[in-house]
């Protein structure tokens, strides 16, 4: 199974996808060429700050963003292949946020996390 990450700057902001292939083009987990039937984005701050999560954990917290990567390989994973997951960034000047609008806009489920500034606000207006 090969794991591919893909950054892509979307001007000051950023869109974090993984795509999950084996060597035929199958779901690692699921019945092979499985479609797509939605998409999940994880809208974070710009700057990353230590979660909640795993506070009782031996290792420590993880920061936001190494907790939403996990969500977002367990998203696809319990969808046996069915759900797209991003994990986005949402950026600092407002001015920029036509750059993800349309990645949140299409997303059939948003869940957004440590979004306190009110610019961040302002965005889920």
């Amino acid at each position: 199974r090969n794991h591919h990450l893909h950054y892509s700057s979307l001007r000051n902001g950023f869109e974090l996808s993984a795509s999950h292939t084996s060597a035929q083009n199958k779901s690692p987990i699921g019945p092979a060429n499985v479609e797509t039937v939605g998409k999940v984005v994880f809208l974070l701050p710009a700057m990353d700050v230590a979660s909640k999560f795993g506070s009782r954990s031996p290792v420590g917290n993880p920061s936001i963003m190494e907790a939403c990567e996990q969500l977002q390989r367990k998203v696809n994973w319990f969808s046996d292949g069915k759900l797209e997951a991003d994990v986005i960034l949402l950026p600092e000047n407002e001015q920029d946020f036509g750059s993800v609008r349309e990645s949140v806009v299409n997303a059939d489920a948003l869940v957004a996390f440590n979004l306190c500034k009110e610019n961040d606000l302002n965005f889920l207006r």
